[in-house]
């Protein structure tokens, strides 16, 4: 199976839990990339950027990839401010390319430190641009981070935990007394304020809630060392700096103290923390109502950083760990609209701009904003936004490219259908705060124009298609949920048909009979009959001796790849199919060199899906486009393999040739391909399909049913054991079969 798909697309090659099959266990590895920028460049976390001066610590991209077998995953925490989208599309090509995991699978974050180099751009307002030296930089060392990560994987499980720490985070926007809030740079008055002085006696009460609970999730070596903690915090940052300084602020101080709280900080491979920022867009570390005392700098970021370490560690001890973690992801670009300027506020900024600053040399928040305003008119009227959820075991992790209010996250945490579940804010961009319709009307600096970007109605889109897309995960566990079971008479019923079918003097039938046999734990009896078989010519060789392989003989894959070279033979094709799937590959040169071929369609593309499910990312893309191929049996091929090695990323083109095709059987391939991808749509129209009055579509059906375990279709699979076509006898028999056993990768 290729391990850089996701769990979902591996279930159209599902096997189940048979005498001698064991599931792949996970891996996990971790690397970090220093970012940091020469001395000189600008640090923009306020209004007025400048440059820097001293790096007091190393600036680093944190790197965790997880393995299950069948998906890899990559989660990266960059220690910036920001990160532009194109910084983070650069990044995942690179990721695809060196180490084939796809974009989908890769969450790019950053921490929002104030005390950074900007990797959005010289411009972040600015729509339209190209990556300067100093993103290009990031790009390059998120990709090489990752690479080191995959480097370092090793046997791992992996467990799910959270810390409390109420006393860190504080709503810093304050409903205050009538006519106390102070005018906003558009010259109107906000119901609320941010960031308040502390301590005012106008104060009332804050304007939203905190989120105290940090979630966390531990990977370790089986009962051994730690490998890495990745974490996530609904807090903006601590600040208190060194002026001029460039420094990771306390997310990196947590990554430190964690280390040596758990004494690995010279552990060998090493041993990485991330801290991801979570949604914390109206959340900070200042408690208005009782003023702290002026401190040195860093000293509120080590007492922060040092406090919620410790907090983290002791619940480590809490940790339950499992090897047995599947892995998917979900990633969508929904349209959303840019909020723009209206004709009057157009006016008034061209009238302030013209104007100037109130009091030259200083900083004039309305010149500012006017800036700002006449950059978002240039914008056009929508954007694609990219959202993304991963799921880790039970854990689902939400993402935007935001500063996400806190109320947003604990919605997601309310509403997720895969629990537990959290978010993690600046995922793959910056565009902007993300206030909540509610927290638009109170007005304030998180929802003027410039400071937020999307449309009003943002937040309340975005978290539905979280929602929807960790929704799809819950899909996938009922395709893997537990098993059905065979009344004693019904699974005698299965495996006469499948006996009858494996005595069958229709050579394929009974092979596709010793399959489902081996299924059900009938290896020996496989072996036994296919021994008495003598094959007409290569093809049927292949047919021999890859269920021999799938029953238990595994020197019987030295047959098909001897096929495969041999000159002239007319079972290229089926041993290259034969060798995708029982996983095989030899030493993979027949088949690069069937793969790099173009005489013949079918080989090259059964030779590149063989070499895809034996790990190469580079044979796997050179599947999807023949899915637009001109020729129809080249299309259903690419369909097919895509299948059962693709990702949720080819649902889309699925979907495109499935509506652009029209003859039956074709279109049973891609329904097939796309149930095996988790498009429920596509799991009815297999059900559909079970009743065709074509055998060939019902034979498929019947096939992929246990695939995608369609236990919701098990009545008609039990008719079709009674179907004068043998073939659907026997597929349907083997799904019946397959959905009462426990599922396997």
């Amino acid at each position: 199976m290729n391990r850089f798909a996701p769990s979902l697309a591996v279930i159209c090659c599902l096997a189940v839990a048979t005498a001698g099959v064991a599931a792949e266990s996970l891996k996990a590895g971790a690397a970090t990339s220093n970012i940091t920028p020469p001395l000189g460049e600008p640090i923009i976390g306020g209004f007025s950027p400048f440059p820097s001066t001293h790096v007091h610590d190393e600036l680093h991209a944190r790197c965790l990839v997880l393995d299950d077998g069948q998906t890899r995953l990559a989660l990266v925490v960059c220690d910036l401010l920001g990160i532009h989208r194109l910084v983070s599309e650069e990044a995942r090509k690179l990721i695809e390319k060196q180490v084939g995991i796809p974009p989908s699978h890769v969450l790019i974050s950053a921490t929002h430190t104030h005390s950074a180099s900007s990797a959005l751009g010289k411009d972040r307002f600015k729509h339209e641009q190209e990556l300067d030296d100093y993103q290009r930089f990031v790009a390059r060392r998120i990709a090489d981070g990752v690479r080191r990560a995959v480097n370092n994987l090793r046997p791992a499980e992996l467990g799910f935990g959270t810390a409390e720490a109420p006393e860190h985070v504080f709503n810093r926007r304050w409903f205050m007394q009538p006519g106390t809030v102070p005018e906003n740079p558009f010259g109107r008055t906000d119901l609320v304020k941010m960031n308040p002085p502390t301590g005012n006696p106008n104060l009332t009460e804050p304007a939203g809630p905190t989120d105290p609970t940090m979630s966390f999730i531990a990977v370790r070596e089986p009962e051994g060392k730690p490998i890495s903690v990745f974490a996530a915090y609904s807090l903006h940052y601590v600040g208190g700096v060194g002026n001029g300084h460039v420094s990771a602020d306390y997310f990196a101080v947590f990554c430190n103290q964690l280390s040596q709280l758990m004494n690995v900080e010279r552990q060998d491979p090493p041993f990485v923390a991330l801290l991801a920022n979570g949604t914390s867009g109206d959340i900070n570390n200042i408690n208005f109502r009782q003023p702290r005392p002026r401190q040195d700098p860093y000293a509120q970021i080590q007492y922060v950083a040092n406090d919620v370490a410790q907090k983290v560690h002791a619940a480590l001890a809490n940790v339950a760990y499992r090897q047995d973690i599947k892995l998917d992801a979900r990633y969508r670009e929904p349209t959303l609209a840019w909020r723009r300027p209206t004709e009057e506020q157009v006016a008034w900024a061209k009238k302030t701009i013209a104007a100037g600053p109130k009091v030259e040399g200083r900083t004039d928040l309305s010149v500012i904003y006017a800036e700002r305003a006449l950059a978002l008119a240039e914008y056009p009227e929508t954007t694609t936004v990219p959202l993304q959820v991963l799921r880790i075991g039970d854990v689902s992790i939400g993402t935007m490219p935001c500063e996400v209010f806190c109320e947003i996250g604990l919605d997601f945490r309310a509403k997720s259908p895969l629990q537990p579940g959290f978010m993690v804010s600046l995922n793959h961009g910056y565009f902007g705060y993300l206030p909540t319709p509610r927290h638009h009307k109170l007005g304030g600096y998180e929802t003027w124009l410039g400071t937020n970007r999307l449309e009003i109605e943002a937040s309340d889109k975005m978290l539905a298609q979280l929602v929807e897309m960790a929704t799809e995960f819950k899909a996938v566990a009922r395709q893997a949920s537990v098993p059905v079971p065979l009344e004693s008479a019904l699974k005698d019923r299965c495996l006469a048909v499948l006996r009858a079918g494996l005595a069958s003097d229709e050579f394929w039938p009974a092979m596709h009979a010793a399959e489902s046999l081996t299924i059900a734990g009938r290896g020996e009896e496989v072996l036994a009959s296919l021994a008495k078989r003598t094959p007409a010519d290569d093809q049927q060789r292949c047919g021999l001796a890859r269920e021999a392989v799938r029953a238990g003989d595994k020197s019987q894959a030295e047959v098909l790849l001897a096929i495969l070279a041999k000159p002239g033979s007319n079972g290229h094709t089926h041993a290259a199919e034969s060798l995708f799937k029982v996983g095989q590959i030899g030493d993979g040169k027949g088949l690069k060199a069937a793969a790099a071929q173009d005489d013949d369609r079918k080989l090259k593309l059964m030779a590149a899906a063989a070499l895809a499910r034996g790990g190469d990312a580079k044979a796997q893309s050179m599947v999807r486009p023949y899915l637009a191929h001109e020729d129809r049996e080249t299309r259903k091929v690419a369909a097919w393999i895509l299948g059962q090695i693709g990702s949720w990323d080819d649902v889309a083109a699925l979907h495109n040739a499935l509506a652009a095709e029209d003859e039956p059987l074709a279109r049973a391939y891609l329904v097939n391909a796309l149930a095996c991808l988790g498009d429920e749509p596509a799991r009815k129209r297999l059900g559909q399909n079970l009743g065709s009055d074509n055998p060939a579509v019902r034979t498929y059906a019947a096939d992929f049913a246990g695939h995608v375990r369609a236990a919701e279709h098990r009545d008609q699979l039990i008719k079709l054991l009674d179907d004068q076509a043998l073939d659907v006898r026997i597929r349907a028999a083997q799904s019946l079969i397959m959905l009462s056993l426990r599922a396997t990768r």
